[in-house]
């Protein structure tokens, strides 16, 4: 199975646990609606840990295709060569090593190219370490643009200017002159934007929202603080988010495989056309 048809399916248990715990709740009294709460937050956790696993089973299968497939180094994505050679180098890196890899990049995918050894999370999901994990891949921005696509917003970016903080400062200074001091402030404010780029940060909309409270609960509940509640709805609201992300995610990596063979086919047709054309 891949690492979504496997991710559907602990989603299946998930909503099948939501299910029992309305049960529990709406006949079982006082100790049902403990049981039922109780059940919830447990399957959140679990499911916190499904989607990690799913984030880093996806991008493995990418690398694994490029692995075992003949697939030349030229096709293979910058961000994957760029992680091999930092894990190498983490062990160590000797001229042997370094001939076998320009060899391989002539001929092959480059050494070394394992995706059990490249590919790891070791920390939540988070919308920072999601986007690292596909950017190996050549694709960046990834919650962004799924975000864009599931949600119809703009961005779950925005951008502060350095400048506008000191506005208000400028004004009041030199209110007093008029039309001439509000364009001297504009002309100073300007200059301030020109020296400092205007900064860059996450707005808590779309996907970037779902996650961050996602794991906003999922470290309240694994941290033991008992008063985070989770309904068996909220449950399944968080399970068709996810799943439906991690749909998006699926296909982006399929479309990372999908052009590194089409490339590679339009290559080959092209010098088989070649090839008959100098024999006909």
């Amino acid at each position: 199975m891949s690492a979504f048809e496997d991710f559907v399916e602990n989603v299946k248990d998930i909503r099948a646990v939501a299910g029992l715990a309305r049960d529990q709740i709406m006949n079982h009294g006082r100790d049902g609606r403990r049981v039922g709460n109780v059940t919830c937050r447990a399957a959140l956790v679990l499911l916190c840990g499904h989607f990690e696993g799913f984030v880093r089973d996806v991008v493995r299968e990418v690398v694994a295709d490029l692995a075992d497939g003949d697939v030349e180094s030229y096709r293979v994505p910058p961000g994957v060569i760029k992680k091999v050679l930092v894990d190498k180098a983490k062990k160590g890196i000797d001229i042997e090593f370094v001939d076998q890899f320009r060899e391989s990049m002539r001929h092959g995918p480059p050494l070394g190219l394992s995706p059990k050894l490249m590919i790891s999370t070791d920390s939540n999901p988070t919308v920072a370490k999601v986007d690292e994990l596909f950017s190996i891949l050549g694709i960046e921005d990834v919650i962004d643009r799924l975000s864009i696509s599931h949600y119809a917003i703009e961005s779950t970016y925005t951008v502060d200017s350095q400048s506008e903080p000191f506005r208000g400062r400028f004004e009041k200074i030199i209110g007093d002159f008029g039309v001439a001091g509000s364009e001297c402030c504009n002309e100073v404010l300007a200059l301030i934007d020109e020296k400092w780029a205007p900064r860059k940060k996450r707005r808590n909309v779309g996907y970037v929202a779902c996650i961050q409270e996602l794991l906003k609960k999922r470290n309240r509940i694994a941290h033991g603080e008992g008063g985070e509640q989770i309904t068996p709805e909220e449950l399944e609201n968080f399970c068709e988010e996810i799943q439906s992300l991690c749909s998006g995610l699926k296909a982006v990596a399929d479309s990372v495989i999908t052009t590194v063979h089409a490339s590679r086919a339009r290559e080959r047709s092209t010098k088989s056309e070649r090839w008959n054309y100098l024999w006909a």
